[in-house]
């Protein structure tokens, strides 16, 4: 099983090849607002998808002057354990910034193929997990995937009481699996 990490450096919008994307910012819609908050392509939705079989995470630093897409291309980085760095658009002025974060980026503990699963007492039910990674099962136990795992992730879990607790008190586990770095 292949697993690593893809860092993109984007100063502008993919406007060429298989991932390109069009400006949509100043289009004709009655509510433009409401379409900039959906990724318009699912090319990128299949993308995360094969990034997520095989363990790789997308890390995107970004310092665009200009319209750049981040609800569309911040898929690939929300879907699969990834991060987004956004800079203001006068990169020289932050370089010691820029720098500082990518040596964070590949120097922490980190991990790949992770698994979280998560239980509760009778009575309590997990509605939601949210992080950057994907919801891999609705069955008893949720289940959260992600490609990449890192001393920096963190999620929230969104829990319902059903029925009423039975007890005075309630359990909670969380369980994550995933391989380190050396294997």
């Amino acid at each position: 099983p292949t697993r690593g990490k893809v860092l993109v450096f984007a100063s502008r919008i993919p406007y060429e090849g298989l991932g390109s994307l069009a400006t949509r910012y100043g289009n004709e819609d009655t509510n433009p607002q409401k379409s900039l908050y959906k990724p318009q392509s699912s090319k990128y939705d299949v993308l995360t998808m094969k990034y997520l079989r095989r363990g790789i995470s997308v890390d995107i630093f970004t310092n665009a002057e200009n319209y750049i897409d981040l609800c569309t291309l911040g898929l690939l980085s929300r879907s699969t354990g990834g991060q987004i760095y956004l800079y203001p658009t006068n990169a020289q002025r932050f370089y010691y910034r820029i720098y500082a974060d990518l040596y964070r980026n590949l120097q922490r503990e980190a991990g790949s193929y992770a698994r979280m699963r998560t239980r509760c007492s009778l009575g309590i039910d997990v509605k939601k997990i949210i992080g950057h990674g994907s919801e891999i099962s609705s069955s008893m136990h949720k289940e959260f995937g992600m490609s990449h795992l890192n001393t920096d992730s963190s999620f929230m879990i969104e829990l319902e009481i059903e029925d009423g607790l039975k007890n005075d008190h309630a359990y909670f586990q969380i369980v994550t699996i995933y391989t380190s770095q050396e294997g």
